[in-house]
């Protein structure tokens, strides 16, 4: 099927991060079969929005987050002889059916209206219409650009120890970071933070006092963890499947050294990390060989990249040996052990 030029960008709202992983890799598979190219992205910046509910069940979150009724699609887990044509099968393995995607994909792009007007209590969702389109599905929508928003300032920032306070409907949490000792402290662990990377607005950065950082943080006795752990986090959500702004996809790249296998969501690209670090090939070759979506093959390696664990090569090199089942096992062990530390619970 031959594309149209113009590209779609779509947020998942409600979604897990096993069922936003899920989608994302039938999404790839899905794409010779749409008529238009897609990306998943932030809230703020998209056209569509995937609800992780039924249709007749949306409305109050729709009203929750200020959502533009004709663009929200919604998902349901009842098997039907037809569906309406904003509603996407997903099974209850929380696996998307690959027919489905295409069709109401295909129909959302087709059919869309972008006129409808944003609640006027919205501050993260500009409507979106025909003359600004354009210019908000720009070629840097297809990339990863971690220097905007907080995420700039967390990189950025060498000298000043700050809080970043993550406030959502739900909860409210404060975020000490030190980047003098590279280390940051919270009483949460990082996915609780996610609601409020969907929506930048809901951080605010504050200079902290010396009397606060003894309080806050020594008297509270916060676990301190590693400043890598959380960049690593944060660029590997926030990537939704984009490859860094600036870098291509036929670049030979591999790893220095292993990313925390611990740390949530990096246990589960245990492979990837493995073939990275044992070989030196483009990004579309490491999907390949890896068997992966390069959309997952692109979080991975934005998040790595970002914490100074990635090098270019100038020539490639790819090794044939495979892991042993020995090796694979002992790798497991390492990820849950890590993942118990970054959780808070002692190694026995």
């Amino acid at each position: 099927m031959e594309k149209s030029s113009q590209s779609f960008t779509l947020s998942l709202i409600g979604f897990g991060e096993g069922q936003r992983e899920n989608f994302l890799a039938i999404l790839s598979l899905a794409e010779r079969r749409l008529q238009h190219t897609w990306y998943v992205t932030e809230v703020s910046e998209a056209d569509f929005f995937l609800l992780a509910t039924e249709k007749l069940d949306s409305a109050s979150l729709v009203a929750e987050k200020n959502l533009p009724q004709n663009r929200c699609l919604f998902r349901t887990e009842q098997r039907l002889s037809e569906y309406d044509y904003d509603v996407l099968f997903i099974a209850s393995e929380s696996v998307p059916l690959l027919s489905s995607v295409v069709n109401v994909l295909n129909y959302a792009a087709n059919n869309g209206s972008f006129s409808e007007e944003i609640p006027s209590n919205s501050v993260s969702i500009a409507p979106l219409t025909e003359s600004n389109k354009a210019g908000a599905l720009g070629d840097d929508n297809r990339f990863f650009d971690p220097y905007r928003g907080f995420f700039k300032n967390l990189l950025e920032n060498k000298t000043e120890r700050l809080v970043y306070c993550f406030n959502s409907s739900a909860n409210n949490y404060k975020l000490y970071v030190d980047p003098v000792r590279k280390v940051y402290y919270c009483a949460t662990n990082l996915k609780s933070l996610d609601s409020c990377l969907i929506v930048e607005e809901a951080i605010e950065i504050n200079a902290v006092s010396q009397a606060e950082w003894d309080n806050s943080v020594d008297v509270a006795a916060l676990v301190t963890r590693p400043l890598s752990n959380l960049i690593w986090y944060i660029g590997f959500r926030l990537s939704h499947g984009r490859l860094l702004l600036g870098h291509s996809n036929e670049d030979c790249v591999y790893l220095t050294r292993w990313p925390d296998l611990g740390v949530a969501g990096c246990g589960q690209y245990v492979k990837l990390a493995v073939f990275m670090r044992n070989n030196a090939v483009s990004l579309t070759t490491i999907a390949d060989k890896t068997s992966m979506p390069l959309s997952n093959v692109y979080n991975f390696y934005n998040a790595c990249y970002l914490i100074d664990i990635v090098e270019k090569a100038e020539t490639a090199e790819l090794y044939t040996k495979s892991l042993d089942e020995d090796k694979r096992i002992l790798l497991k062990k390492i990820t849950a052990r890590l993942n118990d530390i970054n959780n808070g619970k002692k190694a026995t």
